[in-house]
């Protein structure tokens, strides 16, 4: 008995997996680098179980659970998230039998307004280092050239005065 149990199981879920991938995913990254993800079709019924993950395979939202830190908002249909992110959604009913995935894969375009400031900073402090290095070596090169002037032409007059009457 415990055997067909297992097999009626396993048929009910071979059965459940014929309805994946009707659900298209569209991704919008916002000017200020949060994303949202919309999916194409609202849920099949209130009783189903949804899931937003990352690719790694980390939860972002679960049975009306969300994780703070990287989302904004959560509804049965979109998430909205801090930073562009490769996502997979699953919606999992029993009735009607329906199990779906998708992948959300947008363009990221943007990152993160911090993250860039941080750059910016970074590349500022890397371009007054090279301004004044520059600077230093302009000096370095007229005061050269400089003092070759001047011995080439303190020789030339010395080379002058020994040759004459």
């Amino acid at each position: 008995m415990l055997r067909n149990t297992a097999q009626q199981k396993l048929g009910f879920q071979l059965l459940r997996l014929v309805n994946v991938g009707t659900i298209d995913c569209n991704a919008t990254q916002h000017h200020n680098g949060t994303t949202t993800y919309q999916l194409s079709e609202p849920l099949p019924s209130p009783e189903c179980d949804t899931q937003w993950r990352l690719k790694n395979g980390s939860s972002l939202t679960y049975q009306h659970q969300i994780h703070t830190e990287m989302v904004l908002s959560w509804t049965n249909q979109s998430i909205t998230t801090k930073d562009c992110l490769t996502l997979n959604y699953t919606v999992d009913c029993v009735t009607p039998m329906v199990v779906e995935e998708v992948e959300c894969n947008p363009s990221c375009i943007m990152t993160d307004p911090k993250s860039l400031k941080a750059i910016r900073r970074d590349e500022r402090h890397h371009t007054m280092t090279w301004i004044v290095l520059g600077f230093f070596c302009f000096l370095f090169i007229l005061l050269f050239s400089i003092i070759l002037f001047f011995a080439k032409d303190t020789d030339s007059k010395g080379k002058q005065r020994g040759n004459g009457p």
